[in-house]
């Protein structure tokens, strides 16, 4: 996945399995399941595409393979989430091609659909619809591919029932026997999305819900940040992050099993979006406000810094460089506008750059300048 967004995407997700295997307990594993809605409601522009699907599932082997970099993929491994309900868009051919783009890209890592059956049969209501068709749910949460379900089964019964139910588990128990019977075969439930364990508290509506401290302070901190207006400078977006990860890493991810509080971040955790050192293509994460050449990755005094060979946009013959370090980023524009520069060569932290018309410049890494 790219864009705005993916980076910070990575980084949440860097930074939760840092937490978990920096404190698990000996020899314990944790499956990440990184996801995505079909919230059109919420979100008009939701990218419910084949597009969207295929780039979510590089995302996830991306992530898969950081792991491994990290050698922590015994411990912590990557899954791809959808939460497809028809409340959110009633367009099912739009999640089958985002289903579709995701198993395209990254088959070899299970798909887990934690959507709903909404509307659908069960012992209490029987004669009742699905909003979506059936075997359309059935399709998008099981026989679509390598899809596996965890479906919401929130207890909608009072605890007096007698005996106890769950409506919801009854509409997936209903649908797995229908996928049976269309000779699709049972599903596999991998596990229920429940949140009775999450908290102590009950909240309304008969569904226990109440988040706990943690999550409330990530639900707040993520509400004050995508409230702020939204920023075309590179730099701005660059400091806004940067003021983000702060409030983060001071939420407690958890406390270890000998009670020790949880690690904090370190250089390695900002290493999100370095890949192999050298030259390479183009920088995977959206740069706005700059058109890309390609880039040079390096580490300066045990830290990752990148050089992006950019042009501003609106700039048809002023290049330049994009220098993004942990704690900063800033363009540098080369000494003479003579249009885009490619990064050719390196000699150990000396960069050489050529313009279209075979002009040479040469960057200084260490000293983040043009000599």
């Amino acid at each position: 996945m790219t864009g705005p967004n993916a980076a910070g995407i990575e980084r949440t997700l860097q930074r939760f399995a840092n937490c978990y295997e920096s404190n698990n307990p000996a020899g314990s594993a944790v499956k990440i399941v990184a996801g995505v809605t079909n919230d059109a409601v919420a979100d008009p522009q939701a990218a419910v595409t084949r597009n969207h699907g295929e780039a979510w599932g590089d995302l996830i082997l991306r992530m898969n393979n950081w792991a491994a970099s990290r050698n922590i993929e015994g411990q912590v491994s990557f899954n791809g989430g959808l939460d497809a309900e028809h409340s959110f868009q009633d367009d099912v051919d739009k999640v089958k091609a985002w289903v579709d783009g995701y198993v395209a890209e990254n088959g070899n890592r299970n798909l887990f659909f934690y959507g709903d059956a909404e509307g659908c049969p069960s012992d209490k209501y029987p004669n009742w619809s699905c909003t979506w068709s059936a075997n359309d749910i059935i399709d998008i949460s099981w026989s679509r591919g390598e899809v596996t379900p965890f479906p919401q089964i929130y207890d909608e019964e009072p605890d007096t029932a007698n005996p106890p139910t769950s409506m919801n588990a009854q509409r997936w128990q209903r649908l797995s026997k229908r996928s049976y019977d269309n000779g699709t075969s049972r599903t596999n439930f991998a596990g229920g999305l429940s949140q009775y364990l999450a908290c102590q508290d009950v909240g309304a509506g008969g569904v226990e819900e109440e988040p706990c401290d943690a999550e409330a302070r990530i639900a707040a901190l993520n509400a004050k940040y995508e409230a702020m207006p939204p920023l075309s400078d590179p730099e701005a977006i660059y400091e806004r992050n940067l003021e983000y990860e702060r409030g983060f890493s001071q939420v407690n991810c958890g406390e270890a099993a000998n009670g020790a509080n949880a690690v904090e971040l370190t250089p390695e955790d900002h290493e999100w979006n370095v890949g192999p050192l050298g030259i390479g293509p183009a920088p995977e994460v959206a740069l706005p406000g700059y058109r890309p050449v390609n880039q040079w990755t390096g580490m300066i005094d045990g830290r990752p810094v990148i050089v992006a060979s950019v042009t501003p946009e609106g700039e048809r013959r002023q290049g330049g460089v994009l220098v993004q370090e942990v704690d900063r980023i800033r363009f540098i524009p080369s000494p003479r506008a003579v249009g885009p520069l490619a990064i050719t060569s390196a000699h150990g932290q000396t960069l050489v750059l050529v313009g279209p018309e075979g002009d040479r410049f040469t960057f200084d890494v260490t000293e983040r300048s043009f000599v």
